[in-house]
């Protein structure tokens, strides 16, 4: 918008834009040019006139005077010659004369100066006997000062008269237009200044007297463009209105589709820069707003490191591939990285962004697949535990088969002799035949009975409680009281020991196999002896213990013998369910065992002082336990002992 001047011509106050201001200086700039153009004519010609005065007065004196000058000058009248250049030098505007003869001065009148002078050289000749004689030269100087002022006073007035007229008709020229152009031009552009999308519907008018479509000037045309500007903008602005509230709507919808996803998404441009994200990134990212993220490049953010924790380049991020090479990417195991630094394990797809066929980045698309990574490692595990039942079921099923079968035979082969013994009445040996049969009878229920215990582990739990190793221990030294006494076994308990959070009557059959299995196997002529503690593994961890120094085994024995039927010795008592039962029953409680063979030094970790190098260590971990922590072994002297199966004797 131009900026309004304010000026007062013959008392009226005028206001007028710049364009009219601009439009009076180059009327004042283009009449000066042209004055002073013209006045400097005027005073060429004026000087011209004066200059040729000068000459007209120079050849007057040339006809009147030369030839007096040149005869006196021949008879050498220096006196009469002096009066005719004083004479001559009286003339107007002539400065100085002078008379020379080959080059010498004879006379000379007035003041020599070279300043403001026009110069004249004439050759003084005489006629005598009919010859032309060159008798000297005569210089005459015409000063110019004259005409210079009369020059000056002269473009002084024609300037300052044409100033003034210049000045005059520069007003009345800028009256004019600020009469015909420039008070519209101010009105026009003062509506226009105030015109916004509030008051499209203003009428603009104007003090200028109506005129038909055919006299229409450029105003009018102007006027007319206004008008017509306003309506399209009214127009247009309705449109934009409704087409904003159309995009509105349209955002709304996409950001409550975008937000409503399980999915992450967001975008990025060719510089990897975030330009969107929704809820579900925001989320999966540990993010709170689409801020934190928005201008930052996501690979430096969540796709740094590869998933063991080593740098990954961004030349080589996959998912610039999309805007890279314009192609799209889907990686279905890969890991993003949490706001926390922890790792989020996802698929993701890649897709090139185009706007007017050219790629203007890429929208990425990922889901959080860890739960899905779990559960295939839960179905890997169920199916290798299904496995693992399978293959121990049939080893069961053959086991089982073959150990019953043998009792069997037993009871049929006997049958036949007990037949045969009877026909000959051979009382001593249908006694005989009878205890076979029955001995071979009690194996079989025994093996069954075990089998029964053995298949309800699982399936039969009760509430499971804090239980006291000691008062395990205690029931189960009541159940073995004569194995204990008939072997003088000595059981050593330690003190302090953590509760265990199991099934008591389960966890008692535990320690009954494991204390009875130590029993069984004991070295002849030695007195059994077996310790019963605590210690902390290798990620503190509490590992419980039986260790015995008996006959020991094999370390090639070491996992066959929790199998089905497995005995150290065929000859030995039992059914070889026992140590597959206290397995099984540990695994029900979410822990392992194992067995150790003693070390060589000392019969145990305890530092006990028997100096055995046999027997064993059963070992195992439970999922639940709690009770004071020992961070070293404890000593052997501060085992409790039970002399008596009946008590326990502390010490």
């Amino acid at each position: 918008m131009t900026q309004a001047n304010t000026a007062t011509y013959f008392g009226r106050k005028i206001t007028s834009g710049k364009l009219g201001w601009r439009f009076g200086v180059f009327v004042i700039l283009a009449s000066s040019i042209i004055t002073l153009g013209m006045s400097a004519y005027q005073v060429y010609t004026e000087f011209q006139r004066d200059l040729d005065k000068v000459n007209i007065r120079l050849e007057q004196f040339e006809k009147t005077q030369l030839s007096t000058i040149a005869n006196r000058l021949w008879v050498l009248d220096l006196k009469e010659l002096k009066i005719s250049l004083g004479s001559a030098a009286s003339l107007p505007t002539i400065e100085y004369i002078a008379v020379y003869d080959e080059q010498k001065l004879l006379m000379s009148v007035g003041k020599n100066t070279d300043k403001n002078i026009i110069v004249k050289h004439h050759k003084l000749t005489y006629q005598f006997n009919g010859k032309t004689n060159n008798i000297g030269n005569l210089i005459i100087k015409a000063s110019l000062d004259e005409a210079y002022q009369l020059i000056f006073d002269r473009a002084l007035l024609i300037i300052v008269t044409n100033g003034i007229k210049t000045l005059i008709i520069a007003g009345i020229i800028l009256l004019i237009f600020y009469h015909l152009i420039g008070q519209h031009l101010t009105k026009i552009s003062q509506f226009a200044k105030e015109l916004n999308i509030d008051n499209l519907d203003r009428t603009f008018s104007y003090d200028r007297r109506p005129t038909n479509a055919a006299n229409a000037d450029e105003l009018d045309l102007l006027h007319t463009a206004i008008s017509t500007m306003q309506d399209n903008l009214s127009t247009a602005t309705e449109r934009l209105i409704q087409r904003e509230a159309t995009l509105k709507t349209r955002q709304a919808q996409i950001n409550l589709l975008l937000n409503s996803t399980a999915e992450g998404i967001y975008g990025i441009d060719t510089n990897g820069l975030c330009t969107f994200a929704n809820k579900a990134c925001l989320d999966m990212l540990g993010y709170t707003t689409a801020q934190e993220l928005l201008g930052q490049s996501m690979h430096s953010l969540t796709h740094s490191k590869y998933p063991d924790g080593t740098l990954y380049p961004d030349d080589q991020c996959l998912i610039y591939r999309a805007f890279r090479e314009e192609q799209a990417i889907h990686i279905d195991h890969e890991v993003l990285w949490h706001k926390n630094g922890s790792r989020l394990e996802v698929e993701y797809w890649s897709q090139p962004i185009y706007n007017k066929q050219q790629c203007t980045g890429a929208v990425v698309t990922f889901i959080d697949i860890g739960e899905r990574k779990f559960a295939e490692q839960e179905r890997a595990a169920l199916l290798q535990s299904v496995e693992e039942k399978n293959a121990e079921l049939e080893r069961f099923t053959y086991t089982v088969s073959h150990d019953l079968k043998s009792p069997l035979v037993t009871i049929s082969g006997f049958i036949g002799l007990l037949e045969k013994d009877i026909a000959e009445n051979n009382q001593n040996r249908v006694s005989t035949d009878i205890q076979r049969i029955s001995d071979a009878a009690n194996t079989m229920q025994n093996l069954l009975d075990d089998l029964l215990e053995l298949s309800r582990i699982g399936r039969q739990s009760s509430s499971r409680a804090n239980i006291s190793i000691e008062s395990l221990v205690q029931a189960v030294t009541k159940m073995l009281a004569g194995s204990i006494s008939s072997k003088s076994a000595s059981i050593q308990l330690a003190p302090n020991l953590p509760l265990l959070h199991v099934e008591e009557a389960r966890f008692k059959e535990v320690y009954l196999n494991l204390i009875e299995n130590a029993l069984k196997y004991s070295r002849p002529n030695v007195t059994p002896k077996i310790e019963i503690g605590v210690e902390k593994g290798e990620n503190n961890e509490l590992i419980y213990f039986v260790r015995d120094n008996g006959i020991g085994l094999d370390p090639r024995y070491h996992d066959k013998i929790f199998g089905l039927f497995e005995k150290l010795s065929t000859s030995s008592e039992g059914t070889g369910i026992g140590l597959a039962i206290v397995k099984r029953i540990i695994e029900m409680h979410n822990g392992t065992i194992w067995v150790e063979a003693n070390n060589s030094t000392h019969g145990s970790t305890h530092g006990s002082t028997h100096g055995s190098t046999h027997g064993s260590t059963f070992k195992f971990t439970l999922a639940n336990s709690s009770g004071p922590e020992h961070p070293q072994p404890l000593p052997i002297t501060a085992i409790t002992s039970i002399s008596n199966p009946t008590t326990l004797d502390k010490t």
